[in-house]
């Protein structure tokens, strides 16, 4: 649930881990804490022209696609609605970034368009600021899509 999620994010904002089969005493230095949103766009039309029992088969076929790109320490979840979060540490953000761009990818060659954001917080304890960086960005990336897709529909495309 959201509580479980905005916990893990604190524990990654403060350095700790995530995986529970970590031991506290661990050497390994944990990367910076990245985060990630995703949003389907044009979801609520999946919803309404082929119903919802469609639309769930959807959202676990993006989790299942979004899970693929990432390792099994990662956090994936569904956050809300047709959003989901990816919450990590121990990875540099070229690598992180390069997972992202690999599931985007595979999700868009489904037919399926995702807006995201990404948010890297070094050293912060604040939840909200992570959360908010990243829902700001990916609600920026929102706002490009929908602008290319009403000058497509405009030009004829």
């Amino acid at each position: 649930d959201r509580r479980e999620i905005e916990r893990l994010i604190g524990k990654a904002c403060k350095g700790e881990s995530l995986s529970a089969n970590k031991s506290p005493l661990s050497s390994e230095k944990l990367g910076e804490p990245a985060l990630i949103m995703l949003d389907l766009d044009d979801f609520k039309h999946v919803n309404d022209s082929l119903g919802h029992l469609f639309g769930d088969d959807v959202l676990c076929c993006v989790a299942k696609r979004v899970l693929g790109c990432f390792r099994h320490t990662d956090i994936v979840a569904r956050y809300g609605g047709d959003e989901f979060v990816v919450i990590t540490t121990q990875i540099k953000k070229d690598v992180f970034e390069q997972n992202v761009q690999e599931a985007i990818e595979k999700l868009t060659a489904n037919g399926i368009s995702v807006s995201f954001g990404t948010s890297w917080e070094q050293s912060s304890d604040r939840i909200e600021k992570q959360l908010s960086t990243a829902d700001h960005l990916m609600y920026k990336n929102k706002l490009s899509y929908y602008k290319e897709l009403e000058e497509n529909t405009e030009n004829g495309n």
